[in-house]
């Protein structure tokens, strides 16, 4: 339960970095939505990695950084990144608006990314047996 509160802890920190940056690039900057997620999703994806490995799940990461576990992170922001686009999709298609179908994606992709970063990108390492 306590990682899952970190994770969550974690998340309000991406989720606050991708919003503001969304709010910024879709509402001040007139870029189109679905490109301003992509750009907003990435930076908190960014930040997720490096606080989640150095916070949530640092017991369980190996102690470097290797290319397995890039690719593997890569692999999970792409995925959250696809269902966050087609949430996004979706809300902007039932004209819930430009915030709110942004608040829909947030809320549906955070149980799919915190399931694939805890099994697949931060995984327990293997320990050999004494």
């Amino acid at each position: 339960m306590r990682r899952v509160a970190l994770f969550g802890a974690v998340g309000l920190a991406n989720t606050a970095i991708d919003f503001l940056a969304f709010l910024f690039l879709a509402q001040t900057a007139g870029v189109p939505p679905l490109f301003a997620n992509a750009a907003s999703f990435t930076l908190g994806a960014a930040n997720s990695y490096i606080l989640n490995r150095l916070v949530t799940f640092a017991d369980a990461a190996a102690p470097v950084i290797s290319a397995r576990a890039m690719a593997r992170f890569a692999a999970v922001t792409i995925v959250s990144l696809t269902l966050s686009s087609l949430a996004l999709a979706a809300g902007l298609a039932l004209s819930l608006g430009v915030v709110p179908a942004k608040i829909v994606s947030v809320v549906i992709t955070f149980v799919v990314s915190f399931l694939l970063n805890r099994y697949l990108v931060f995984s327990p390492a293997v320990r050999p047996k004494r």
